[in-house]
């Protein structure tokens, strides 16, 4: 998810997005104001097919429509192309099916789909533009297994997301076209199309709620296994303490397969991954004798972890450690929440969690929420001095 410092945005300017950007209609405005989601960027290709209706082109000083059926989409450093339409960059130009939601490669998008190239760069972006509440039906099923997770846990969810989406939207200039990503930089959207039904009973029971501090919206941060203890924002992303990002105890993700986990390392694997940032800081790295975490929040993550070794010692911070150590496929430390001994020619972490842990613990939330709590009980919990109050409905 992004790390902004900022954590706290007025809630006043909401009102007035309730009433520009394309949301005129009080119809309209009950799903809440207009997100920009950034699909993809540079140079690519995709597939788009276009359903009964046919699609809508829109661009300066003029339109089209294109027909039922399938269309390539190529975006290169000069030029791009939809089917038989040429356009020369960086006139922008956007798209969205006339009767149906644009199927792009894999998924299907309701609202707009834009591309354009930002002043100053030299390659397109890709967003997808729609109401708050219908890109929320995407984020809920990109961030919980909606099939098998209780109504609790995804109405919670939804409200997390909810919050975390609106302050993107807030912290950024108004003409701002994108505002969140599809991944893990922001919160997963997998897109639109049909919703499951627990995915729409999460976001419908839910409307227009928001999680506010004072009357602000924060920054929401969530993640998957806490693994007993969440963390405080200040020790992940710096910035000032707020209380609902604050360190809470969790008993509800100790079902989690990332509740305890540990990962074993040779001490010559760590130094070659470690190699290549003590070179760029002239750090001379002897045989490494142990890592050791640094000031732990009540839930064990550290900030920074020191490491010493046959040369010295020097400290690092915690995530810049975590994604060192990190090789895809075969060893990853799942969190900043860990302890580290030294075992004959071997490192050994034991660590507990999975995510950066601040904020909501996801499986925490389902376990509470099997457990009898409500989604409002369980925001509570997560995010101590918050509030919950509908702001369109």
């Amino acid at each position: 998810m992004s790390r902004r410092v900022t954590r706290l945005a007025t809630v006043s300017a909401i009102f007035a997005l309730l009433s520009i950007g394309g949301v005129a209609s009080s119809a309209q405005a009950s799903d809440g104001p207009i997100i920009g989601v950034q699909i993809d960027s540079g140079p690519s290709s995709h597939v788009i097919q276009v359903g009964p209706g046919g699609l809508f082109v829109e661009y300066p000083g003029g339109k089209e429509d294109l027909p039922a059926g399938s269309f390539t989409l190529t975006l290169s450093d000069q030029k791009a192309q939809l089917g038989p339409i040429l356009f020369d960059r960086p006139m922008p130009f956007r798209i969205r099916g006339a009767e149906h939601p644009i199927q792009l490669d894999d998924r299907f998008y309701e609202g707009w789909l834009e591309i354009h190239a930002p002043k100053g760069s030299s390659s397109w972006l890709l967003v997808n533009r729609l109401p708050l509440e219908r890109y929320l039906l995407g984020v809920i099923p990109g961030e919980m297994p909606v099939e098998s997770y209780p109504p609790g846990a995804l109405a919670a969810q939804a409200v997390a997301a909810r919050t975390y989406a609106l302050f993107q939207i807030l912290v950024r200039p108004s003409d701002q076209r994108v505002h969140v990503f599809n991944d893990t930089r922001s919160q997963m959207y997998v897109g639109g199309g049909t919703a499951h039904p627990n995915t729409v009973r999460a976001v419908e029971s839910t409307r227009g709620q928001v999680l506010l501090y004072g009357d602000k919206v924060f920054e929401c941060f969530f993640h998957s296994t806490c693994g007993g203890g969440t963390r405080p924002v200040e020790h992940c992303y710096g910035g000032d303490p707020i209380a609902p990002l604050s360190s809470v105890t969790c008993k509800g993700c100790t079902s989690s397969k990332y509740y305890r986990w540990d990962v074993r390392l040779s001490v010559a694997a760590l130094g070659k991954l470690l190699e290549p940032l003590c070179k760029k800081y002239e750090i001379d790295l002897g045989p490494v004798h142990s890592v050791e975490p640094v000031e732990p929040s009540l839930g064990g993550h550290c900030a920074y972890v020191l490491i010493r070794h046959a040369k010295g010692t020097f400290e690092l911070e915690s995530e810049k450690f975590r994604r060192l150590v990190r090789v895809p496929g075969k060893r990853e430390l799942r969190s900043t929440s860990f302890v580290a001994e030294r075992k004959g020619d071997e490192v050994v972490f034991y660590g507990r969690g999975w995510g950066h842990g601040v904020g909501l613990c996801q499986v925490g939330a389902k376990g509470y929420a099997e457990a009898g709590s409500s989604h409002l009980a369980i925001l509570t919990h997560f995010y101590p001095g918050a509030e919950v109050q509908v702001l369109w409905k």
